[in-house]
């Protein structure tokens, strides 16, 4: 049987919070595609995966800030528009924290490009159906390393 864990008030903030991020990539100088490829590896990401963002402040503000530092000058990739971001944040959230996984393993095996070209039939779906269709579609379940974060995580006590 699978680890994952049911959808609750806590899990659902925390979609609500990064969704807002997304949204808010938007102001930075960086496409929408490479800005969620890099986010997956921010500290702040980690933070939602950790579960520790219900310690810290993990205001939106400082980190977009942070992470702008830290980018190149003068890309002119495209920004999506605040709908999809809003939906593919959101989503890709929801099913970390469902699956008890980092959103980076996630993103490894069904990037944010790929999850945007089914916003337009997907995003009227509860995020479950969509991820559970994406799965048994695309055969996305858990491989070795999956399994080892997830140990990893348990060994940490990050998982209940």
């Amino acid at each position: 049987m699978p680890l994952s864990r049911e959808m609750d008030e806590s899990g659902l903030r925390l979609c609500r919070k990064q969704a807002l991020v997304f949204v808010e990539s938007r102001r930075l100088p960086i496409g929408s595609a490479d800005f969620i490829r890099r986010y997956c590896y921010t500290e702040y990401c980690w933070c939602f995966d950790s579960l520790a963002c219900y310690n810290l402040g993990m205001e939106i503000e400082p980190f977009l800030e942070e992470f702008e530092a830290t980018l190149p000058k003068g890309s002119k990739a495209p920004k999506w528009n605040e709908d999809e971001l809003h939906w593919i944040g959101y989503v890709y959230r929801y099913w970390a924290y469902i699956d008890c996984l980092p959103m980076k393993a996630i993103y490894r095996k069904f990037p944010a490009t790929k999850m945007r070209a089914f916003y337009p039939a997907y995003h009227s779906l509860d995020p479950q159906t969509a991820i559970d269709i994406w799965k048994e579609e695309f055969g996305l379940g858990r491989d070795e390393q999956d399994m080892l974060e997830l140990f990893r995580k348990v060994e940490r006590g990050e998982i209940k």
